[in-house]
């Protein structure tokens, strides 16, 4: 049984592949044809590796050949051979090549890598085993008949339901987001660690809201690209009353609060300049300014704390507080909306659900914060001070 290959070399040039096999064994060898007339014959091999060789050799421009027509299979090896010469690699250079590729997640065929490096199996197998050796934290296996290096797991079992377990009660996502999320965590995992995982959640009360992350993530890039290139920002900001207003950010952070996303940073322009928070939902036709910006490092972060939505009822709460504190302020309540600047104070409104959450704040705030109302409020400030001094004068 015999196959051919033709190859265009030039408009009177071109080449013949010849291919027989029997039960035995196979035979190829080349015929170079120029004017329909056969000038030159290559020697019969047993291999199709070895007629590439000799063609190399032969026809230094061989990777430019134009394939006519012939047998599917020799047409994708001679593609192969034409993508890459590897055939002159020595085996140092065979070896790291192998390692590099296994590295990057290539399935690695031992039969096509032999054609490809022009050399036996034995010897893909032997490098094979030597980068094994060499890699040792790598899972190397063998699944139908491939070569890879097995993904070891990015997290761990227990880093992972950590994730979850606040991902679940962050109330920061949709039902559709939240087991999109999870599908992409759980199957970093092992089968049987993605089984435990079904087990355990099976049952598990899901907080969540209707929210659409996936139409914010296009801001949530640019805002972080900003801050990584040192760049303000430039949007149009629907607020609460529908009035659209231009502005330009100092951008600093994004934060989560009672549902809803926030861009935290500086205003740049305007009569209200300092520290604005704004609603990721509400800005549009978010830019990244040309002009680079100098951006301070923020002093002292606090930690970014999830909340998690209750029954109690919102409360409007008027802080009066030293600027100093305004970015520590939008830091703990990113929804506080500032009323006025005077001298070294800012009047803020923030809209609460759990006034001893804030009661707490405001204490660890010392003098640099007064409430200003409701008088309600404010009473209950009177009333623990007055509890607090209480229980110092009669320790003395």
């Amino acid at each position: 049984m015999g196959t051919a290959l033709l190859l265009k070399v030039s408009n009177t040039k071109s080449i013949t592949i010849h291919k027989e096999e029997n039960q035995y064994n196979s035979r190829f060898w080349y015929e170079i044809q120029e004017k329909n007339e056969i000038i030159e014959q290559g020697k019969i091999v047993d291999r199709f590796s070895n007629i590439i060789k000799q063609l190399k050799n032969k026809i230094p421009t061989f990777h430019k050949l134009e394939i006519i027509d012939g047998d599917q299979k020799l047409v994708k090896e001679i593609m192969d051979a034409q993508l890459g010469d590897h055939t002159h690699y020595n085996s140092q250079e065979r070896l790291l090549d192998l390692c590099n590729r296994l590295l990057k997640g290539e399935e690695i065929s031992i039969e096509k890598e032999a054609i490809t490096y022009g050399v036996h199996e034995a010897t893909i197998k032997k490098s094979i085993y030597l980068i094994r050796n060499f890699l040792e934290e790598f899972d190397i296996h063998l699944k139908n008949g491939m070569y890879k290096i097995r993904k070891s797991e990015l997290l761990s079992y227990s880093e992972t339901i950590l994730l979850l377990l606040n991902i679940y009660q962050s109330n920061s996502f949709s039902y559709k987001e939240i087991k999109s999320l999870e599908k992409k965590l759980v199957q970093q995992l092992s089968d049987e660690a993605q089984l435990q995982l079904s087990k355990l959640f099976h049952d598990f009360d899901i907080c969540c809201k209707e929210t659409n992350v996936k139409d914010l993530l296009p801001n949530v890039e640019v805002i972080f690209r900003a801050i990584d290139e040192r760049k303000g920002l430039s949007f149009i900001y629907k607020s609460d009353n529908a009035s659209l207003k231009v502005r330009l950010l100092k951008p600093h952070s994004i934060h989560f609060h009672e549902g809803s996303y926030y861009l935290i940073g500086e205003m740049l322009e305007g009569v209200n300049k300092g520290k604005r928070n704004f609603k990721l939902e509400h800005i549009q036709n978010l830019r990244i300014s040309r002009k680079s910006i100098m951006i301070d490092e923020i002093e002292n972060p606090q930690s970014t704390e999830i909340f998690i939505p209750s029954s109690k009822h919102k409360e409007m709460v008027t802080l009066k507080i030293q600027s100093v504190l305004m970015e520590s302020l939008l830091r703990e309540f990113p929804n506080s909306k500032q009323i006025k600047v005077e001298n070294a104070w800012a009047t803020y409104e923030i809209e609460v659900k759990d006034t001893d959450n804030i009661l707490v704040w405001i204490l660890s705030q010392k003098e640099v914060v007064e409430i200003i109302g409701p008088e309600d409020f404010r009473n209950q400030m009177k009333t623990r001070l007055q509890n607090l001094l209480n229980i110092y004068n009669e320790g003395a």
